[in-house]
């Protein structure tokens, strides 16, 4: 009890000294206005639950493909809690939202920080309980994770309309919320990718090799799914914005397309997030080999991150150091949280 209590401290202290260090570079030795802050956070909130929601989404369905995999996902839901204190840092920068200066019911200051506060905790806390509750194969597993999955969809479109869609207002798409926690969801199965190379040995070692090798199978096969299902949620909303042709719309895009290096970066986003996910999955000898899951897994991601600094580059300053700092500083706390699962899932 001891040793998790410490644990559990360290883990808030790291985080809360991460993000003192963000708001100090961001708003007092460099001056910026979040972008960078925002850029982390928007990426590493897909970590934080997406890989969680893969778990639970395959538990409600009696999944078995997830078994081999499970203890490595389910070990990133402590840095749940950390995603909400570093949007606390980020707080600050809401002056440089468009609505900020001329507040609503909804789009008000203090209701957007409550909101996104509680709901990032409550989702943290599910993700607790239908971890612990998951990893012992509990009776009440298949409850707490659909609790879970209903509060990851609920955070995710929330963090979608109040971190992005609001600095582009007034344009609103209802689609918005649903492209970005399938997003996330396609992170989460990415996740396993990185878990297969970095853990094959032991998965063989535990497990049959004819069994694991099914399970990445089905992995890699549901990763090709996700990449067709995320370019149908991108055409969707591209196709709404596009046939309607209302200005404050069409602007989204504009701001986006019509400039280099904008414009490449934004088509590269559709290459590294389907063509080559969908093309290359396509061969069952690649979606066997755990190399090439990691090379396509970190090709997913590096789509993610440059549609992140998309979405906040034309509203806030990204500076790119900071943002270098601040992904290296989260990341290898994320890795850390990873490395520590024996004692945050209660392994013997």
């Amino acid at each position: 009890m001891n040793g998790a209590k410490l644990n559990w401290r360290t883990l808030l202290i790291a985080t809360v000294v991460i993000a003192v260090v963000a708001y100090l570079m961001e708003n007092v030795l460099l001056a910026a206005q979040g972008g960078a802050l925002l850029v982390t956070l928007l990426f590493w909130v897909t970590l934080a639950h997406g890989p969680i929601a893969v778990v639970a989404a395959a538990d409600i369905v009696s999944g078995k493909w997830i078994q081999p995999y499970k203890r490595e996902i389910l070990s990133v839901y402590p840095f749940g809690l950390v995603i909400p204190v570093l949007f606390l840092a980020f707080v600050p920068n809401l002056k440089y939202y468009i609505w900020y200066h001329d507040q609503g019911v909804w789009l008000n200051s203090t209701f957007f920080i409550t909101r996104n506060v509680v709901l990032l905790l409550i989702t943290f806390l599910l993700a607790r309980k239908f971890a612990l509750e998951s990893i012992k194969e509990g009776p009440k597993k298949s409850t707490y994770a659909v609790w879970y999955v209903l509060a990851y969809v609920a955070t995710h479109t929330i963090i979608a309309f109040d971190w992005v869609m609001s600095m582009e207002y007034p344009w609103i798409s209802t689609l918005f919320g649903a492209y970005f926690f399938v997003e996330a969801f396609y992170a989460g199965i990415a996740f396993g990718g990185v878990m297969t190379f970095i853990n094959y040995a032991n998965f063989t070692k535990e497990y049959p090799i004819k069994v694991f090798k099914k399970s990445q199978m089905d992995m890699g096969t549901l990763l090709f799914g996700f990449s067709v299902f995320w370019a149908y949620q991108f055409y969707s909303q591209y196709l709404v914005i596009w046939y309607g042709n209302i200005p404050e719309e069409v602007s989204f895009l504009a701001r986006r397309v019509a400039t280099s290096p904008m414009r490449e970066f934004a088509y590269s986003v559709i290459v590294l997030l389907f063509l080559i996910p969908f093309v290359t999955l396509l061969f069952r000898k690649l979606k066997g080999s755990p190399g090439y899951l990691l090379f396509i897994s970190l090709i997913i991601y590096t789509g993610l991150l440059i549609e992140r600094v998309l979405y906040v580059e034309p509203h806030l300053t990204v500076n790119p150091i900071l943002a270098i700092v601040e992904f290296a500083l989260v990341g290898g706390l994320f890795a850390l949280i990873v490395q520590s699962r024996r004692l945050f899932l209660k392994l013997s």
